[in-house]
């Protein structure tokens, strides 16, 4: 298993990565399309993540979408959305360089007390987040 201080990954501790990333990202997605109803690049970007996961993308193609994931951040005036967007954005660069997992659960969580979620739900949510961190990346992660 890797190491928190791990540069490089195998393509499967990736791929594990980019799924479980996406699933974090996903569930506040609709926190962004509340205030972005129009903008699809996030729903494009974790259709890729899916697709990488699977095996039928791959790191260049979702790189981009990674890339768009982020101008949709800066290009919102909408905290929360923003960090949904950020957190989408990471799940998929997860593909390229695995510790931008890292990063997931504190943009969802994020956006989530930005949109006045309850103390009580962020912790919930932030509780589901690590019951699903695929086997042996706790540590990786940076959970105890």
């Amino acid at each position: 298993m890797p190491e928190p201080t791990d540069l490089i990954l195998s393509e499967d501790e990736r791929r594990a990565l980019v799924g479980w990333a996406a699933m974090c990202a996903w569930r506040v997605l609709p926190l962004y399309e509340r205030a972005c109803p129009d903008d699809r690049r996030l729903h494009a970007a974790l259709g890729g993540a899916i697709a990488f996961v699977a095996g039928q993308a791959g790191v260049e193609e979702v790189r981009k979408l990674a890339y768009d994931c982020h101008a949709a951040a800066r290009e919102t005036d909408d905290e929360a959305a923003a960090a949904v967007a950020r957190a989408c954005g990471q799940a998929v660069g997860a593909a390229h360089v695995g510790s931008r997992a890292r990063s997931v659960p504190g943009y969802a969580l994020t956006a989530l007390t930005l949109s006045g979620a309850s103390p009580e739900t962020v912790a919930a949510e932030s509780d589901w987040q690590r019951t699903q961190v695929p086997g042996g990346l706790l540590a990786y992660l940076g959970y105890p």
